[in-house]
């Protein structure tokens, strides 16, 4: 299933296995009940968050520059989406 496509018994590079989470993917993909799914794939969380195969020991820190004459930019908080809708140049 989904932890045979990979080497040394595992899933990807961090070699996971769970066959519980197999099946329940399995199931999730065949299922066409978006309820019954997602609560297949809440399962499949779950037992990811209990198995912690991998953490993420790293975070980034958005850094804007906006020469003088730009007027109506500001800095997405938590993301770069830029809504240059509001920007402008001064003449």
């Amino acid at each position: 299933m989904f932890s045979d496509n990979t080497l040394k018994g595992g899933s990807g590079a961090y070699h996971y296995r769970n066959e519980e989470v197999d099946r329940l993917l399995q199931e999730g993909r065949a299922e066409f009940d978006q309820a019954k799914r997602k609560t297949l794939y809440d399962q499949v969380q779950t037992l990811l968050m209990q198995d912690a195969p991998m953490v993420y020991l790293n975070y980034y820190v958005n850094v804007d520059a906006v020469a003088k004459g730009v007027q109506g930019y500001r800095m997405h908080p938590t993301e770069s989406s830029y809504h240059l809708e509001t920007v402008s140049l001064a003449k």
